[in-house]
């Protein structure tokens, strides 16, 4: 039987802007445009005051005015996820990312039977990034919606 496992990281900027500096974790946070910009990622510490993706910067500075804007660090974005799917390397060569933050692999022919295990992502990561496991991708996908966080 195959063993399919989806990954997606959740408010993966944000997220990432929060494990580079230990002063924005528990705060809220968006990425974005400063001026007439939209928000790109809200961590969910914003998303408690209604901040979503992709609202104007504006609106969300009238729903949470202790929102910290930052700039896009999109070179800081490719290394994370660079991170986080070499570590799915370590597991199977059978890696399909479909965008930045989010992919499949396949540990149906993995090497050992410990590796058919789904794995976890190694301690003193910041980012939620819950794994979702099935026969085939639609359902790996649906699996790993199901475990994410709520919103609010």
């Amino acid at each position: 039987m195959r063993l399919i496992v989806h990954l997606d990281a959740d408010a993966f900027f944000a997220s990432v802007e929060q494990a580079a500096n230990v002063r924005l974790r528990g705060k809220p946070i968006a990425v974005g445009g400063e001026r007439r910009g939209i928000i790109a990622s809200a961590s969910y510490e914003a998303r408690k005051f209604g901040v979503y993706t992709p609202m104007p910067t504006v609106r969300a500075r009238k729903l949470c005015p202790k929102l910290i804007v930052l700039p896009g660090d999109f070179e800081r974005y490719e290394q994370f996820s660079n991170w986080m799917f070499g570590y799915c390397y370590d597991f199977t060569p059978e890696v399909e990312q479909t965008s930045i933050d989010e992919g499949y692999f396949d540990l149906t022919a993995s090497r050992n039977n410990k590796s058919r295990s789904v794995p976890k992502i190694p301690g003193g990561s910041t980012i939620a990034a819950p794994f979702g496991s099935a026969a085939n991708t639609s359902t790996a996908r649906s699996s790993s919606v199901a475990l994410r966080p709520p919103c609010v």
